[in-house]
């Protein structure tokens, strides 16, 4: 009978392990695992050749302000507004000129024009150079970092939330049936009947969706590093290009002050006198910088190589025998995010013997260059200079031959210091300037 015990003991036994045992399906992520980090320098340039990083940077476009008129209207639109306009004007001309009158309101001029922030997009280009199809890059982050002792800081960019995508990994359904029957027959010599029967059944019936929450995109930002994290999923590989927009300001800065003229001449298109002129200031702040602006870049990455013929000639996980390697502080050198010829804010100067022309603006104690924002302002006063030096250079002639009245003597006597008016100076050679310089010394050259 002690037996009989011990069998159903061992038998029970074997079936309780069974029940226990799980099998292993599609949902997990691998079969067998190994983690590496690369302990020698042969091994991270062993490692490092698995994944090429290449980053390009290029200016984003401004979206231009188009100015927007009746033309832009619907049918309905443009009928009710000429009507509109019917009422309040009389005469044709009035009508023709509110047609082409634009909608857009423009934008009120800046005390001070700030040409310190340039928008990048920063494209990086990830690359998995393993020649085995089941590798594959499963985390993947990078770090731009500026030179703090340029006097740059990152402002702001596109990355700012966290971008994360949920998937279904597998639908799981386990169930398990078991029944057991026990007639022992342990022989006529030690029993002559059967000893009777033992029964037991148990089903397991479970159903669930494995989920996974995984990062497509996060980064974090300060002011002199911009950090990037991707990570993958089962079959998806992190080769291709991340893209961020980012806003950049130069710290290390000067403020300029630009000059133009209006009303030079009547309607006539004869030179008007001093006091007709008008003299414009504009302040501008720009980078004080003399070389491109780069950034360095260092990346990390994981990648998952699946040892050949353990499981690579599928394409689910679950069978691999995968290896994980992981590099840190990789460097793929330096990009140029600003190049120096965008960092210029090109002026024009008018230049006296190869000097340029200075000035001191009502209000100010010193003297500084006379500087344009385009070519044709610049021209504009250049060829003024020149026209009224013609001119004074005919009353002078008249005045020799008693052909001047006293008004026009009086004229010729305030108009002959043509650099000087309404308070503002203006030299060459640190000079006060009147007609009897050579004007042909006179030429216009760009300042920077």
């Amino acid at each position: 009978m002690s037996n009989k015990r011990y069998v159903l003991i061992f038998c029970a036994t074997i079936l309780f392990a069974f029940n226990c045992y799980s099998q292993k399906g599609i949902a997990n992520r691998y079969k067998k695992k190994k983690t590496t980090f690369p302990n020698s320098l042969m091994d991270s340039v062993l490692s490092i050749e698995l994944v090429k990083v290449g980053v390009y940077c290029y200016p984003i476009k401004e979206k231009s302000n188009d100015d927007k008129n009746m033309f832009n209207l619907s049918e309905r639109g443009q009928e009710a507004y000429i009507r509109a306009i019917s009422r309040k004007e009389n005469e044709s001309q009035g009508i023709i000129d509110n047609l082409s009158t634009s909608f857009t309101e423009k934008e009120k001029p800046l005390k001070v024009e700030n040409k310190t922030k340039f928008k990048r997009r920063v494209v990086i280009a990830v690359q998995n150079q393993s020649v085995l199809p089941a590798d594959r890059i499963t985390k993947f982050s990078i770090e731009l970092e500026l030179n703090p002792k340029v006097g740059i800081k990152y402002t702001t960019w596109n990355k700012i939330t966290s971008q994360f995508q949920t998937i279904d990994i597998a639908k799981v359904d386990f169930s398990k049936g078991d029944s057991f029957t026990l007639s022992p027959e342990l022989g006529a010599a030690t029993f002559s009947a059967s000893v009777g029967s033992y029964s037991s059944q148990k089903s397991i019936s479970e159903e669930m969706n494995l989920k996974q929450r995984y990062v497509v995109l996060s980064g974090t930002l300060s002011d002199n590093k911009a950090s990037l994290y991707q990570e993958g999923i089962e079959g998806i590989d992190l080769t291709g290009n991340i893209i961020a927009d980012i806003e950049i300001e130069i710290t290390n800065a000067v403020n300029k002050l630009l000059f133009s003229f209006d009303n030079l001449y009547n309607k006539n298109g004869k030179t008007n006198n001093k006091d007709s002129i008008k003299l414009n200031q504009k302040r501008i702040k720009v980078p004080n910088i003399t070389s491109d602006i780069k950034i360095n870049t260092l990346y990390n990455y994981t990648i998952r190589a699946v040892k050949q013929g353990k499981g690579d000639d599928t394409y689910l996980e679950s069978d691999d025998e995968a290896t994980y390697n992981k590099s840190c502080n990789v460097s793929s050198g330096e990009a140029i995010i600003i190049p120096l010829d965008e960092l210029k804010t090109p002026t024009w100067c008018i230049c006296y013997d190869s000097n340029p022309l200075l000035i001191q603006p009502k209000g100010y104690e010193t003297k500084i260059t006379m500087e344009f924002a385009s070519y044709e302002d610049a021209e504009a006063y250049f060829l003024w200079l020149k026209d009224k030096n013609e001119w004074i250079q005919k009353m002078k002639l008249q005045l020799k031959d008693g052909k001047l009245d006293s008004k026009n003597k009086d004229l010729l006597s305030k108009e002959e210091k043509l650099f000087e008016f309404k308070g503002n100076k203006i030299f060459a050679n640190n000079a006060l300037l009147n007609s009897s310089i050579d004007f042909k010394k006179l030429e216009i050259t760009t300042s920077d």
